[in-house]
């Protein structure tokens, strides 16, 4: 049932983009992909299989339809062999592939994984320290978003453009001091902006960058709980809103490119 639902899903995508193009709207269209690449545990040939598994099942699952314009041949076998594929009509792939103007990519890390037989579906365990969440566990992984915008790049040619419509972190557990002072955010936007540039400086084609988020709110996933914003919103204090020192931090670079 999932997995006739995501492709169902992928389906209306793609209808929605030929409608936009057939009603000649004007403006562009895309989508927003979250990505949380997989990577192997250890060198062992199980751990790069599991990697491998994760991603085709997960991480790209939908991109590669999307973009690509086929499902993951792993994911596809994994699913066969597990009888999970349903009866759907493949040639729709041509319409899931329907051409956009650009793809947004959602990227707060990646998670490693192994090889454990009987751990979730596909044998496979995440062993990572962001194992729960990558937005508020474990450490930058800039490197890794350089790798996955020149992925991308690599698969389009450099001739659909990419935005990072998400990307930001979590501290939890911080005073009210420690988060109004949030260095670690200030390093972790740092971090990923250098990595950004690096990646255009290759020739990877990135239009835009956008921080998640510009002011604490209601998570879908752990409401109020945990804050990615560069504003302070006081939730004791009739929502007061208090500028973070990520905030000055960010204004200024954007300011000064």
């Amino acid at each position: 049932m999932a997995i006739t639902s995501a492709h169902n899903a992928m389906v209306a995508h793609g209808y929605a983009v030929r409608l936009f193009r057939e009603m000649k709207l004007k403006g562009k269209i895309g989508i927003a992909i979250d990505i949380v690449p997989k990577k192997p545990d250890s060198d062992s040939p199980e751990d790069l299989y599991a990697a491998e598994v994760g991603n085709s099942t997960e991480s790209f699952y939908f991109y590669d339809p999307i973009v690509n314009g086929k499902y993951p041949e792993t994911a596809v076998k994994v699913l066969k062999e597990k009888n999970y594929w349903p009866d759907i009509d493949l040639e729709e792939v041509k319409i899931i592939n329907e051409k956009m103007d650009f793809v947004g990519v959602n990227f707060y890390g990646t998670q490693t994984v192994k090889y454990k037989k009987g751990a979730g579906r596909f044998d496979l365990e995440i062993t990572s320290a962001n194992k729960i969440n990558v937005a508020w566990d474990g450490e930058p992984c800039s490197e890794d978003c350089y790798e996955l915008m020149m992925k991308i790049n690599k698969d389009t040619d450099g001739k659909l453009p990419v935005f990072i419509t998400e990307n930001g972190r979590d501290f939890g557990g911080l005073s009210r001091e420690e988060e109004l002072d949030d260095q670690g955010r200030i390093e972790y936007i740092r971090v990923h902006l250098e990595a950004l540039n690096r990646a255009i400086s290759d020739g990877a084609n990135i239009m835009g960058y956008i921080h998640w988020s510009a002011f604490d709110n209601f998570e879908w996933n752990c409401g109020f709980g945990r804050r990615f914003g560069l504003v302070f919103i006081d939730y004791e204090d009739n929502l007061k809103r208090i500028k973070k020192s990520s905030f000055n931090w960010y204004k200024e670079v954007i300011e000064n490119q």
